[in-house]
């Protein structure tokens, strides 16, 4: 199980309605659409950090960790969106000059990233406390209870399960590649990379066909609910 099955099945809210978390969640997202203004991105951020650790009982440790590989993204995005060009050298608090213009960083631009960093955290907080708090069998029964189309529900359980071992899988794997010493000098990380990718693939490749062969056997008649 990934860790985001763990902190659904174990935190305190796992046997609330899901209804109402996933109502809750989703307005909580619409809601940061609608006020664009970087005060409600903070009580976004807050107060799903709060309810998560404090109200769910999620370790604060797990749930930061979370967001390592969401923050890498916003930051490189955010800082690309403060940079500002410009023929005058006025206005900016770094600049650098190409030969025709001035490349850096407005009061503006500094402003309006650091809004869409605030504004797309808020935005990830909310997703997670859905995500954190909803176990995947409470997303099935809710859409089944919408009524929403069986193929559908049934590539939304096969995707979360192919994602979720693909994550299970690289992490033994890359784990058994620091265990050998693979990853020392670039050379040896760059052969080793290429081979955990392939290994990967075999190994996702052989799960697909394991749980075909299983599905056939218990004579699966295309539902899994």
């Amino acid at each position: 199980m990934s860790v985001i099955d763990i902190l659904a099945e174990r935190n305190r809210f796992r046997d609330m309605n899901p209804y109402f978390k996933l109502a809750m969640g989703i307005a909580v997202l619409i809601a940061g659409l609608v006020f664009d203004k970087m005060a409600f991105s903070w009580i976004q951020i807050l107060g799903c950090l709060l309810l998560l650790v404090w109200g769910a009982g999620i370790p604060l440790g797990r749930y930061l960790n979370l967001f390592r590989i969401p923050l890498a993204f916003l930051v490189l995005t955010c800082v690309i969106l403060s940079i500002s060009w410009s023929d005058q050298a006025d206005g900016f608090y770094l600049s650098l000059y190409t030969g025709s213009r001035y490349i850096g960083v407005t009061a503006e631009g500094l402003m309006y990233g650091i809004h869409v960093f605030l504004r797309s955290l808020g935005g990830i907080s909310a997703t997670f406390a859905m995500a954190l708090t909803t176990p995947i069998r409470q997303w099935i029964h809710v859409a089944n209870g919408l009524k929403l189309p069986p193929i559908l529900v049934e590539m939304m359980l096969l995707m979360y399960r192919f994602i979720s071992l693909f994550i299970e899988m690289k992490g033994d794997l890359e784990v058994a590649l620091q265990l050998k010493g693979g990853s020392k000098g670039r050379f040896g990380l760059i052969q080793n990379s290429s081979r955990v990718a392939g290994r990967l693939f075999q190994r996702m490749f052989q799960s697909a066909n394991d749980w075909y062969i299983s599905l056939e056997l218990k004579l699966f008649d295309g539902r899994f609910y």
